[in-house]
C-alpha cells in the first residue's frame, strides 16, 4: 500500500511524467470526491479525488474551449453583458461587480478587470474581432495594453458584432451550468465562426500548454462555406488586423514567422514601419537606445533615432554613418534589428465538446470539428424555433376563440367570480398557458429583477375590455397566417443555409467596422511623408544634449514623443495663427489695421473691460497706440505638445482644473483632443484651455500671413 501511494505522489509531481499527468487529468471523473466526513484521507484518496480536480481546473483555466475559445471568465463575462442586454456605456469596475455578483466568480477583481479589457482590445496583435467596445484608454501597442488606464475611468459595452457572433437563437438550446443553487453560464457557448481562430489562444496549466495564432475571419468563413458545400477547404496562413508585416511559414513547417518592415531611405537613413507579432513600441525604443549608447559594449550601432509613431502604427527614422550602413547591410537590418519573431503552429490543444483536453494538427482540422457540432447545434435550433412558433399558434388560436365566445354571449365574463370563468373555460376546452408555452428564462434586466409569475389563465382573462371587438379577432387571425407562413419558411429551410445566412451577416459587419478603421489610412499615409520629410531636413542631430538657447525643438524637428500621433503640418498652424490674431484684431480694433486686408479689419466699436481686467498703463484715447508690448500681451497659441489647463467645463465638471497635454486639433469637431491622467484623450474646446508650457513655433510664409506673423513678433506672441 506505500508504495501504491508513493506512486501516486510520483505521478503527480515528477517532472519527467508530464504524458502520465496528461492521462491522469483527462481521465478524471468530475463526480468523485473526497468524503469529507472521514476524520484520514490517504495519498491516493487525495490524489485521485482533490488534487486531480484541481489540477483539471487549472487546466481549463488556462486552456480555451475549441467550441466557443473562451477560458471560463472570458464566458462568465459574456454571459453577464448578454443577461444585462448591455447596449449602453458602463463603466468596466462596475461591469466586473455584477459579473462576479451573478455569474459565482470566485478569484480576484483585477484579473475579472483586465479579462474585459482584454475583450474589447484591438490593436494589432490582440484581438481580430473585439466583442466589447473600448470607450476610453484600454491600451495600446506602445506597451501591448498595459498602458489601459485604470478599471474606474473606461466603458465598454457589447460590440453590434458579438450578437451576430453568439446569436440569440442559440441561448435557449445551450446546456447551463448550476452553481450555489442559481443559473450561470453555459458549459460553452455555440458561435457562428470558431472564435478560438479569430483572435488565437495562448496559455499554460498544468501538463499542457497551448498557442494558436489569430487568422483572417474572412478566410474562416470561406472554409465554412466550403465545408457546407462538401469541398476543400484551403489551408490558413495568419493574419493579425492592422499587421503591415509579412508572415510566412518557417523552414521547419512548424511554426510561421513574423516579419517587421525596414527600408534603407538613403546611405545614412534607415525607415522601420512594422514591427513583428507583439513587439511592443515601447520595448522596441529601448532596445534601439541599447544599440544607441555604446559605453562598453563596442561601437554604437547606429547615430540618432526619431519617433513618428501613431496609437495604431509604428514609425522609427534611424540615422547612422556611412561606415554604419554598411555594417548593417552586411549584418541584415532583420537580423540586427530583431525584426523577425515566430509562433509555433504545433502546439493546439484545446477542451472538446465533451470537456476532454485534444490536440489539434493544423486550424483546418480545428475548423472541420467545430463545423460538424455547429450544423448539429443548428438543426436544435430550427426544432426549437418551429416549437416555438408553434406554441405562439395556439396562444393567438386561444385567444381569437376567446373574443368570439364572448362577443356571441356565449360565454358570459361579467359579474361573475374568477373560479366560475376559469370553469367554464375549461368546459370550452381553452389550456392553460403553462401547456401551451414553456417556461421562460430570459435574462433579467439591468437592475437584476424576479422573473414575472403569470397566472395560467390570465392570458385570456387578463385582456383589456377593448380587446374584445371583431376587429380584433381580425388582428389575431392577420397573426395566425403570418406566423403560418413563417413556420412554413422555417421547416423549408436546410440548416446550412440557415448557417450560411447568420455569416453573411457577419460578413457585412464586418465591412462596416473596416470602413471605420480605413478612414484614416490616408491620413497615416501624410504623417508619414511629412516625418521623412521633416527628418530629411533635420540635419545632423545631437544626440547628448539639446543646442543651446533651444528650449523646445524647431519646427523642423519631430515633436516629442506624446505629441508625434497628432503632428500638425504648417499650413494648420499658419491658419490656427490667423484665427487667433483675427480674434485679438476683434477684441481691440484698429491694432492691426496696418497689416490686416481690408477685409479682415474689424469695425466694431472697442469693449470696456469687465471685472476685474488689468489696468491699463496710461489713458488711453482715439490716437493711443493700445497694441503696445507694455499694454496687452498676448495669450499663448494652443499647439500640439502644450501642457493646458482646462476650466469653464459645464458638462464634465471633475476635468476643471486638471492639466493636460495637447495631442491634436479635431477638424471635424472644432476642439482639440487633450490627454489628462486618469481620464484619458478628452476633446475640449480651445477656450476652456489656459497654456500653462509649450513649444515654440516659427513659421516662414510670403505675403499677408507673414505680415500677421510679424505683427505680433514680440517674445510671447508665437510661443506657448
Amino acid at each position: 500500500e506505500a508504495e501504491g501511494h508513493a506512486e501516486q505522489i510520483d505521478l503527480a509531481f515528477n517532472k519527467k511524467r508530464a504524458d502520465d499527468r496528461k492521462e491522469w487529468i483527462n481521465g478524471c471523473d468530475d463526480a468523485e470526491f473526497v468524503d469529507h466526513t472521514q476524520a484520514a484521507l490517504n495519498y491516493t484518496d487525495f490524489v485521485q479525488k482533490e488534487l486531480v480536480l484541481f489540477a483539471k481546473y487549472n487546466v481549463m483555466r488556462s486552456i480555451p474551449s475549441g467550441v466557443d475559445g473562451f477560458k471560463p471568465v472570458q464566458r462568465k463575462i459574456l454571459w453577464a453583458c448578454f443577461r444585462r442586454n448591455l447596449k449602453s456605456d458602463t463603466k468596466v469596475a462596475q461591469l466586473a461587480g455584477y459579473v462576479s455578483e451573478h455569474s459565482a466568480y470566485h478569484h480576484g477583481e483585477a484579473s475579472l478587470t483586465d479579462t474585459i479589457v482584454g475583450l474589447a482590445q484591438g490593436f494589432v496583435g490582440s484581438n481580430n474581432i473585439n466583442l466589447l467596445v473600448p470607450s476610453g484608454q484600454f491600451g495600446t501597442r506602445l506597451q501591448g495594453g498595459k498602458d489601459a488606464a485604470s478599471a474606474r475611468y473606461i466603458f465598454t459595452r457589447l460590440e453590434k458584432i458579438a450578437r451576430l457572433i453568439f446569436h440569440p437563437d442559440d441561448d435557449k438550446i445551450l446546456e447551463y451550468m448550476t452553481e450555489e443553487g442559481r443559473s450561470i453560464e453555459p458549459r460553452w457557448y455555440i458561435p457562428v465562426i470558431p472564435l478560438v481562430l479569430v483572435n488565437g489562444a495562448e496559455g499554460i496549466g498544468t501538463g499542457w500548454s497551448t498557442s494558436i495564432s489569430n487568422y483572417n475571419p474572412r478566410d474562416i468563413i470561406a472554409n465554412l462555406k466550403r465545408y457546407m458545400r462538401c469541398k476543400p477547404m484551403r489551408e490558413m496562413c495568419p493574419w493579425y488586423r492592422g499587421f503591415r508585416g509579412s508572415i510566412v511559414p518557417a523552414p521547419d513547417k512548424d511554426s510561421f514567422e513574423f516579419i517587421g518592415v525596414v527600408e534603407k531611405r538613403s546611405s545614412t537613413m534607415l525607415e522601420i514601419t512594422e514591427l513583428p507579432i507583439r513587439r511592443w513600441t515601447q520595448d522596441f525604443k529601448e532596445f534601439l537606445q541599447s544599440l544607441l549608447d555604446a559605453e562598453g559594449k563596442g561601437a554604437a550601432q547606429i547615430e540618432d533615432f526619431k519617433e513618428y509613431h501613431t496609437e495604431v502604427t509604428v514609425h522609427f527614422v534611424i540615422t547612422v554613418t556611412e561606415a554604419q550602413m554598411e555594417s548593417l547591410e552586411s549584418a541584415g537590418f532583420e537580423k540586427v534589428f530583431k525584426l523577425r519573431g515566430s509562433m509555433p503552429a504545433s502546439n493546439m490543444f484545446l477542451f472538446d465538446r465533451h470537456g476532454k483536453i485534444r490536440k489539434y494538427a493544423t486550424e483546418l482540422e480545428i475548423i472541420e470539428d467545430f463545423a460538424e457540432l455547429r450544423l448539429e447545434y443548428y438543426g436544435k435550433r430550427k426544432v426549437y424555433m418551429a416549437r416555438k412558433l408553434l406554441q405562439r399558434l395556439e396562444v393567438l388560436s386561444e385567444k381569437a376563440r376567446f373574443i368570439r365566445l364572448v362577443i356571441e354571449e356565449k360565454l358570459k365574463v361579467r359579474n361573475r367570480k374568477k373560479d366560475a370563468l376559469i370553469e367554464d373555460l375549461k368546459r370550452n376546452r381553452f389550456r392553460p398557458l403553462h401547456e401551451l408555452t414553456e417556461d421562460d428564462e430570459d435574462a433579467d434586466d439591468q437592475v437584476g429583477g424576479d422573473k414575472k409569475q403569470k397566472g395560467v389563465w390570465d392570458y385570456l382573462l387578463g385582456m383589456p375590455l377593448w380587446s374584445l371587438t371583431w376587429e380584433r379577432i381580425e388582428h389575431f387571425e392577420q397573426q395566425i397566417k403570418e406566423r403560418r407562413a413563417e413556420l412554413a419558411e422555417l421547416r423549408a429551410t436546410a440548416p446550412e443555409e440557415m448557417w450560411e445566412k447568420d455569416l453573411d451577416a457577419i460578413l457585412r459587419e464586418l465591412d462596416i467596422m473596416e470602413s471605420r478603421s480605413g478612414m484614416s489610412a490616408e491620413a497615416e499615409k501624410r504623417l508619414r511623408a511629412d516625418a521623412l520629410r521633416k527628418a530629411s531636413n533635420a540635419g545632423p542631430s545631437v544626440k547628448k544634449r539639446p543646442r543651446v538657447g533651444s528650449d523646445a525643438p524647431s519646427m523642423t524637428q519631430p515633436l516629442p514623443v506624446a505629441s508625434t500621433s497628432s503632428q500638425l503640418d504648417d499650413r494648420i498652424l499658419v491658419g490656427l495663427q490667423e484665427r487667433h490674431l483675427q480674434a485679438t484684431a476683434d477684441k481691440f480694433p484698429g491694432l492691426f489695421d496696418d497689416v490686416l486686408p481690408e477685409s479682415a479689419r474689424s469695425t466694431a466699436p472697442p469693449k470696456k473691460p469687465k471685472g476685474r481686467g488689468r489696468p491699463s498703463n496710461k489713458a488711453s484715447g482715439p490716437g493711443d497706440d493700445i497694441g503696445d508690448k507694455a499694454d496687452v500681451e498676448e495669450p499663448p497659441l494652443v499647439v500640439p505638445g502644450s501642457t493646458v489647463e482646462i476650466h469653464g467645463l459645464q458638462g464634465a465638471v471633475e476635468l476643471n482644473g486638471r492639466s493636460g497635454t495637447v495631442v491634436q486639433f479635431d477638424a471635424a469637431a472644432g476642439r482639440w483632443e487633450v490627454a489628462v491622467d486618469a481620464f484619458g484623450t478628452k476633446r475640449v474646446k480651445e477656450e476652456n484651455l489656459s497654456v500653462k508650457t509649450g513649444v515654440k513655433r516659427a513659421v516662414e510664409e510670403d505675403g499677408a500671413t507673414s505680415k500677421r506673423a510679424r505683427a505680433l513678433k514680440g517674445g510671447k506672441a508665437l510661443s506657448s
